[in-house]
């Protein structure tokens, strides 16, 4: 019979084995008589984390949202440069081309909002980290899966376009800055477009709007092709770091592509914090005025 409070303690950790693999922390313990009010790994008795295909079911979690953030970007850049495609029988507008976009991301956000939050773009990764809805290992790992699924999505859209009508394409779908325009002019006008992206984002994220996510893909993406249709004739429209460089590896056409990697992320971060600081409130219940 144990005697003491150590001897117990002692008794109990030969009782217990303790298997740490990964993220996954399991506990297998053995019969024992010693008292529960002295059961210092009573809580973890017989509690194994759930396992996916081997894989402890937070890092799983973690690849799918990866997986969903590549997806949703390739699937934005194949559907929103694929509406550029001319020599098919159709000869796109800038309309179509803008409004393409826009529907994409609306169909995006329906498919993979509720697995990784559809954030498709750098920019907006940005201001989830000033929010801090996620951390910032995560942030790059997004980061790096948009670039991935940007890269892949113009990818597939070269590989189904016949190369005599592909060939026509002068830099199809790359973003450029009008001619006209001075560097200082292209920069205002990426800042002042994802300015705009990044408070509707915002306005989607708070607490006062939740009773409103339904309309959420509808409203990100009717923003989209707004800021599309206005800003294109300038700079392309870009708001997107990811989507820039894409078109740019497979053109070779990478005039100015610094712009977009910094305009867009540096009005992110101003227009979070601001955001955050001066429009943010917490109680979900408050009316909107």
């Amino acid at each position: 019979m144990l005697e003491t409070r150590n001897e117990i303690y002692r008794q109990k950790s030969t009782d217990v084995g303790i298997s740490i693999i990964g993220d996954s922390h399991t506990f297998q313990s053995q019969p024992s008589q010693v008292s529960s009010n002295v059961d210092l790994f009573g809580n973890y008795r017989g509690q194994e984390k759930t396992k996916i295909l081997g894989i402890s079911e937070e890092t799983f979690d973690k690849l799918t949202r990866f997986a969903a953030e590549v997806a949703g970007t390739a699937i934005l850049i194949f559907l929103g440069c694929g509406s550029c495609i001319s020599g098919l029988g159709q000869e796109p507008s800038p309309m179509l081309i803008n409004l393409s976009f826009g529907f994409a991301v609306t169909i995006i956000i329906t498919i993979f909002g509720h697995i990784s939050g559809a954030h498709l773009n750098p920019s907006v990764t940005i201001l989830a980290l000033v929010f801090r809805s996620i951390s910032p290992v995560m942030a790059i790992f997004y980061i790096i899966a948009q670039v991935i699924g940007a890269i892949v999505g113009y990818g597939f859209l070269v590989a189904i376009t016949p190369t005599g009508v592909f060939s026509k394409e002068d830099g199809l779908c790359t973003t450029t800055i009008h001619d006209k325009m001075s560097i200082g002019e292209a920069f205002l006008a990426e800042f002042l477009l994802t300015s705009i992206l990044i408070f509707t984002v915002c306005g989607v994220w708070d607490p006062r709007t939740a009773k409103l996510q339904d309309s959420s893909s509808i409203r990100v993406g009717f923003a989209v092709a707004v800021l599309s249709i206005v800003g294109g004739p300038y700079t392309g429209a870009s708001m997107n770091p990811a989507r820039s460089l894409a078109p740019a590896i497979y053109t070779g056409i990478f005039d100015d592509q610094w712009l977009y990697w910094v305009a867009p992320p540096l009005s992110a971060v101003c227009i979070a914090y601001l955001y955050k600081y001066v429009f943010w409130r917490e109680d979900s219940e408050r009316k909107n005025i």
